[in-house]
Formats: structure tokens, C-alpha cells, sequence
């Protein structure tokens, strides 16, 4: 019995494997070499600058004894020193430029160990069919092709795709490099509270990924690529948590257990919502979360569940805080999406018996990432100070008096945004306003860090300037 068919096919799935794994190794040498050149342009411009400085009191110590002899070699000295001063600003440009290329060796590794997997499996299956497998095998093999390695393959080729695509978009300036560069901050940030060492990094992409990648890829689904969708990074943190975080297994094996089918995206909802606080719950609401599909049968109602489940893990953090502080940004929220429900047709409320099976997934899950996230009611007040200061538009006044982290500013910009909506304020010159404030005053807390930990690694070092990151801000749609 002939099965030309499946070996072809078997053949062609390998080989393709093979293709964009490799190119995907290309790129990353590539970019060690580049590591290189970066660290040999920035010890030749320190000796540049040794140079410069020592030209400079050479030219204080001819210029105290000149003479008729001497003027002649002093103004060809002016003009070398002047020279060097040119090559010394390109060569800083560069060396900064260099600096800014995306760190993602820990995503494409995880990625290649997962192609490699599959290649021993299909390089396998093709031995057994050059072989001579009989009708009984060459069924078995047909399953084993048709039901799981074209499907997991298909997956694998996707994130590749995804993965070098949005890398291409974040360094040819497409988007706003600055914007994914606070986005791995802050995943990082929030994966130390776990003990879990973030290594990949965050793309644009055409939408979001609701389940765990490979590649441990964040994805800023179009439009969001500004800093106001930053909060949203945080649930594909919340997959990678309820996987790999020995503190929420027992939680997790139990909201699995109400609900097999939207445990893992309510789960990762309810993880993020305590990372971010109302930061994540206001992105959601307001940006991500579509009202025509909330209660969509094909999808079992999954949207109207993630809105439940963001708005009472956002609201339990609050009602467990002295004071509430999270009240009145809730209420706000749930206004807004019951009137988006209402205007388009749909019902404005789960039922009581649905709310009930949403909390009865999350509630395990929020008690122990409430607790690992909580950043208390003195940092809170803090953080409502500075949204006050930049609804004024005053960033530069903000009193610094925390180490403030970048979460505790996306929260101080979505309570001056949602401050400003309330007013009636909802132009995107008013959204846009918001968002350079923020990350002016986010520079102005990473400058005053450095000055503190001279010594800190490039990878903790603000990642715009207070003018720069003003100047470079993304700007959102005008459906604000």
C-alpha cells in the first residue's frame, strides 16, 4: 500500500520546521554579534572621551605659553579637538541606539526547545514510513499526523511568525519602541513577586492571545500599542503564574475543576487584576472587552464572564482596603459597561447563578495574588496625588516620596483619564496629554532611581528620557 500522501506531507512539515527555526537562529546571532559591536562602541567611546579630555588640557597648557611658534599647531589642534567632538556625538547616538534593541533570547529558546520536540517526533514517524509500515501502522501514523503534529505545528509556525513579525514592527520604529519597552518592565516587575525570571518580551500584534504561548510572547493587540493598554501584559503573566507558581496550584486545580472550559482565561483575568489593580479592570473595560459578544452561546457567555470576574477581583481588593480606595473607579466601570451592554442589545447582567460560578473560579486564586500584590493604603494615596497632578498637567511637581513602580503610574494616569471622562473631558488631545504626563513623571522616577543605584544594569535603567519619553509617547485612537 502506497502512502506517498503522508510521507509528503510528513517531509514537508519537518522541513519547514527546520526553515523558520534556523532563520529565527540567524536572527539571533545576528543580534549577539550586534551585543558585541555595542560593547566594543561603548569602550571606544570611553577612550574617545579620555582623549577629548586630555586634548582639552592640552589646549588650556599651550594656550598659557603660546607663542608665534606655537598658534599655528593650536588652531590645527582646535580643529581636531572639534572633530572629535563631532565623532563623539555620532558614536553616542549609535551606542544608544544599539542599546535599545529588544532583548528576546529566553522566548526564542523555549520556542526552539519546542520545535525541536516535534522535529524528533516527525523525523521518527518518517524512519517508520521509509521503513515499509503496514495498513494497521500507516492508520495509527495518519492519526498521530492529523490529530495532534499538524495542529501543533501549525501553532508553533504561528508564533514564529508572530514572534519575528512584531519584533520587525517594535526596532523598524513602526510603533512606539518605548511603549514595549515598559511593557517587559512590567511584566518582569510583576513575575518577581513569583519568583518567576521573565526573559521574553512584548510585540504588537493583530489581537490578544487568551492562553499561555510558547514563546511566553506578550501580545498588544491592534489598536492598543500605547501606553495605555500597558496594564493588559498582565494576563498573559496570569497564564504563565497559574501554570509555573507553586502558591496558586492547589487555587488553580480547583477553579478547574467549576469550570473546565474559561477556568484558565478567568484565572489569568483574576491574577492580573490583582497585579495591576484598577489599572487592568479600566483597560479591559474601556478597551479591550467587546459588549457585541458578551454573551455569545458559541463562547458561553465568555466575554460577560471576564468582565465579572476583572470587576469583582478589582472590587474584593478594594472592600478588604481600608478606606475602599478602588470603590468609586468600580462603580464607574460597571456604569459604562452595562450601558455599552444596553446599547447593544444585550442583556446588562449575568445571572446570579452565572456571577456565582465566576466567583466560585477566581475567589481561591484573588485571596493568595491579592496578598502578593497589595501595595497598601499609604502607597495608594500616593498614587491618587499623582493622578491629581497629571489631570493638572503637572508631572514635573509630583512629590516622589515612594520607589514607585511603573503599575503605581499606569494607575495614577487611568484615575486621571477616568477623572477627566467624568468631567466630560474625553478627546484624544486630553487622553494624549495624560499619557506624556505619565511617562514624564515614570522618567522622573527611574532618573532619581539611577542617581540612587549609579551601578544598575542597563535593563534597569529608564527607558526614555523625561523630554523624550514626553516627546515619543504613543498616540491612541480617537474613539477615546
Amino acid at each position: 500500500m502506497s502512502d506517498l500522501i503522508l510521507q509528503t506531507r510528513v517531509g514537508l512539515l519537518r522541513r519547514n520546521l527546520e526553515r523558520v527555526r534556523d532563520a529565527a537562529q540567524d536572527i539571533e546571532d545576528g543580534r549577539n554579534e550586534l551585543a558585541d559591536l555595542q560593547a566594543s562602541a561603548k569602550g571606544a567611546l570611553r577612550a574617545l572621551e579620555d582623549v577629548q579630555d586630555s586634548t582639552r588640557k592640552a589646549r588650556r597648557a599651550l594656550r598659557s605659553n603660546e607663542t608665534n611658534v606655537l598658534s599655528g599647531e593650536l588652531a590645527n589642534l582646535d580643529q581636531l579637538t572639534n572633530d572629535l567632538e563631532t565623532n563623539l556625538d555620532g558614536l553616542k547616538r549609535t551606542a544608544d541606539a544599539m542599546e535599545s534593541a529588544v532583548p528576546f533570547s529566553g522566548g526564542l529558546k523555549m520556542l526552539e526547545e519546542e520545535t525541536n520536540k516535534e522535529l524528533k517526533i516527525l523525523e521518527g514517524l518518517e524512519r517508520q514510513l521509509a521503513a515499509g509500515a503496514n495498513g494497521g501502522a500507516l492508520g495509527a501514523a495518519w492519526l498521530e499526523y492529523s490529530s495532534r503534529l499538524f495542529g501543533e505545528s501549525q501553532q508553533i509556525f504561528g508564533e514564529y511568525v508572530d514572534f519575528l513579525g512584531g519584533l520587525a514592527l517594535r526596532e523598524a520604529g513602526f510603533v512606539n519602541q518605548n511603549v514595549y519597552m515598559l511593557a517587559d518592565e512590567l511584566v518582569r516587575q510583576s513575575a518577581k513577586l513569583f519568583r518567576i525570571e521573565w526573559t521574553s518580551l512584548s510585540i504588537p500584534a493583530r489581537r490578544e492571545a487568551l492562553g499561555r504561548t510558547t514563546a511566553r510572547i506578550i501580545r498588544l493587540g491592534f489598536p492598543e500599542w500605547t501606553i495605555w493598554a500597558l496594564p493588559l501584559t498582565a494576563h498573559e503573566l496570569g497564564h504563565v503564574l497559574a501554570e509555573d507558581a507553586s502558591d496558586l496550584s492547589e487555587p488553580v486545580k480547583a477553579a478547574n475543576e467549576v469550570d473546565g472550559r474559561h477556568a484558565p482565561i478567568l484565572v489569568a483575568d483574576a491574577i492580573a487584576s490583582c497585579a495591576m489593580g484598577p489599572a487592568y479592570a479600566s483597560a479591559a473595560i474601556l478597551m479591550r472587552l467587546d459588549p457585541w459578544r458578551a454573551f455569545s452561546e458559541e463562547e458561553g457567555a465568555l466575554v460577560a464572564k471576564r468582565a465579572e470576574a476583572i470587576l469583582w477581583t478589582t472590587e474584593r481588593m478594594s472592600t478588604e482596603s481600608e478606606g475602599q480606595p478602588y470603590g468609586k473607579i468600580v462603580e464607574q466601570l460597571r456604569t459604562e459597561w452595562r450601558a455599552a451592554l444596553e446599547q447593544t442589545g444585550e442583556p446588562a447582567e449575568l445571572s446570579d447563578e452565572d456571577k456565582a460560578g465566576v466567583v466560585a473560579v477566581i475567589e481561591g486564586v484573588a485571596a493568595v495574588t491579592a496578598l502578593k500584590f497589595s501595595r497598601g493604603e499609604e502607597v495608594w494615596s500616593v498614587v491618587v496625588d499623582w493622578a491629581q497632578a497629571l489631570e493638572d498637567g503637572k508631572p514635573d511637581v509630583a512629590e516622589l516620596a515612594l520607589e514607585g513602580e511603573l503599575r503605581d503610574v499606569l494607575n495614577a494616569a487611568w484615575i486621571a483619564r477616568l477623572e477627566k471622562a467624568r468631567k466630560g473631558e474625553r478627546g484624544s488631545a486630553t487622553v494624549d496629554d495624560i499619557a506624556r504626563h505619565a511617562m514624564t513623571l515614570w522618567a522622573r522616577i527611574k532618573n532619581r532611581e539611577d542617581a540612587v543605584s549609579p551601578g544598575a544594569s542597563a535593563a534597569d535603567r529608564p527607558s526614555v528620557s523625561a523630554s523624550a519619553g514626553a516627546a515619543r509617547v504613543g498616540v491612541e485612537p480617537s474613539h477615546s
